[in-house]
């Protein structure tokens, strides 16, 4: 019984695995052939981890908080450097 037990909860394991290998296939490939933009309307390329986690929640949160999390003001790729200091 332990057999099959184990047998089972292997099965399902490996099925996880390839759909979710399968999954960050597509992603990645999205990434490759389109950029990602903070709008349509924008010139502004996100930062391709930003991209990335965008075509994942497209994919798992819903519509809602892809659109929430595209327009956020937090992408800007000048925030942070002042924190880091260069001259030392």
């Amino acid at each position: 019984m332990y057999v099959t037990l184990f047998l089972i909860v292997q099965t399902y394991l490996a099925v996880l695995t390839v759909v979710n290998v399968s999954s960050f296939i597509v992603w990645l490939l999205k990434l490759v052939a389109r950029p990602c933009k903070r709008s349509v309307t924008s010139d502004r390329d996100l930062p391709i981890d930003v991209c990335l986690l965008l075509h994942m929640a497209q994919e798992n949160a819903g519509p809602e908080i892809v659109k929430a999390f595209s327009q956020s003001g937090a992408w800007g790729k000048d925030e942070g450097k002042e924190s880091i200091p260069l001259n030392e």
